[in-house]
């Protein structure tokens, strides 16, 4: 709860786009110390999917909070960034 404006101030995505499309995001920068690096995040990773949803921006990751805080697991498709 606290550490919801932290992680919004403090993080950058870029969408990663195949045939014009968004198909993940790339993450630029991320708060050290919070739920997301203890989550395995680095910077350079690229999300494609939480928990079986495509992430096709930062609104969809966003939206997928209140899901995510009640989930017992995470679940993530990622790749690393070249």
């Amino acid at each position: 709860g606290d550490e919801i404006p932290r992680i919004l101030a403090e993080t950058a995505v870029t969408p990663v786009l195949e045939d014009g499309r968004v198909v993940g995001v790339q993450v630029a920068r991320l708060p050290e110390g919070s739920l997301l690096t203890d989550a395995g995040l680095r910077a350079g990773d690229v999300i494609k999917q939480i928990n079986g949803t495509e992430i096709d921006g930062m609104a969809t990751l966003v939206g997928l909070w209140p899901r995510l805080q009640a989930a017992s697991e995470l679940q993530k498709q990622r790749r690393k960034g070249a």
